[in-house]
């Protein structure tokens, strides 16, 4: 059966060449489909590739925006507090003016402790109730701004940390 095959092929040296195209054909027709498969595969991870970065930006931006909203919520809530210490300032000094609030001894005497009696007539007596209402009113407002600077800070940081720590999820 082979020696029928060979002389149809026009002998051994035509068979072997015929042996030969087969294998190559065999070869390059198992090559291109490796060739099509690895170019599915580049097709396919370059699509992933597209939409990880699709959602690392999404993801960004979403983290961009809760730190610009909770900066903002920090920020207001800043001058809240500020306005808030100015109004309490404000508010303690009318009351010392009007009577209806004391400071405490060690505050209220140490203007009046440098005066002699002979010397505090009424208009210095006046003029220093004045101005140690309106310290006294500074004093509170300086207070009241630093302890509003001291919560914007903590909550810009606990911000940052939350923010911080959800990327690293």
């Amino acid at each position: 059966m082979i020696g029928a095959v060979v002389e149809i092929l026009g002998g051994w040296r035509a068979a072997a060449f015929a042996a030969l195209a087969v294998c190559a054909g065999s070869y390059a027709s198992i090559q291109t489909v490796r060739l099509h498969h690895a170019q599915l595969v580049i097709a396919e991870t370059a699509k992933r590739a597209a939409q990880a970065q699709a959602d690392a930006q999404a993801k960004a931006r979403e983290i961009e925006q809760a730190q610009a909203q909770a900066v903002a919520a920090v920020a207001e809530s800043y001058e809240k507090g500020k306005a808030d210490a100015q109004a309490t300032a404000d508010r303690v000094a009318a009351d010392l003016r009007a009577g209806s609030l004391r400071l405490r001894r060690e505050f209220a005497g140490c203007e009046t402790s440098r005066l002699s009696e002979t010397a505090a007539a009424t208009r210095e007596l006046e003029t220093t109730a004045a101005s140690r209402d309106a310290l006294a009113a500074a004093i509170i407002r300086v207070g009241a701004e630093c302890d509003a600077k001291e919560r914007e800070l903590i909550a810009a940081y606990q911000g940052v940390r939350e923010v911080v720590n959800g990327m690293s999820k």
